[in-house]
């Protein structure tokens, strides 16, 4: 019964995952990735944060970092991303380039989660699963509630609707059953 103790005493250690009052962790690495152009490899149990201003490449990678408590942003493959403020309750990046899923689980009212893309702003307004584009720029909301500002405009964007980055301000819906394999991968990476 000993070494059946031992496996179940150390079965939740291994599954356990950071929980920080420290914000944008980067959480979980797969391929290469360069963090502000040095290669990060993430040993087991060793989440580096990243800086103000800290720029992160996924070249041949996916990355996956703990903004908050509550708030996951996933990169893509060739993907670019700069930390702009690491404030725990309102964190805020910029994306630079490629795909990206944002996965928020809690808002805080008075100062939402920010990301920002060329002109456009786009603050989370409700719990849910996110996903922007760079090429063709634009946000889609799988679930939750965001709203976009940017050249004087601004809209918000509701669960099953799309809005194109490109200064059209329309929105539209979108079939949230189509997916592709890194709304896969995300998910794959949610049900951890």
């Amino acid at each position: 019964t000993l070494p059946v103790l031992a496996l179940l005493w150390g079965s939740p250690v291994a599954a356990q995952y950071v929980i920080s009052a420290r914000t944008a962790l980067l959480h979980y690495v797969e391929g290469k990735v360069l963090l502000t152009h040095r290669p990060e490899r993430p040993q087991s149990k060793l989440f580096p944060p990243l800086a103000d201003r800290d720029v992160l490449d996924t070249e041949s990678g996916r990355a996956e970092i703990l903004l908050n408590p509550s708030v996951f942003l996933r990169l893509d493959e060739h993907s670019s991303m700069r930390l702009l403020s690491g404030r725990i309750t309102h964190p805020s990046v910029e994306l630079l380039s490629g795909r990206f899923v944002l996965e928020v689980i809690e808002v805080h009212r008075r100062e939402p989660v920010t990301l920002t893309y060329g002109n456009a702003t786009i603050a989370i307004l409700k719990p849910g699963v996110y996903r922007i584009d760079a090429q063709p720029a634009g946000v889609r909301v799988f679930g939750g509630k965001v709203l976009v500002q940017g050249d004087g405009q601004q809209i918000t964007v509701g669960k099953g609707q799309a809005l194109p980055l490109d200064g059209t301000w329309t929105r539209r819906k979108f079939d949230r059953a189509k997916t592709d394999a890194f709304d896969l991968w995300s998910r794959h990476r949610s049900q951890f």
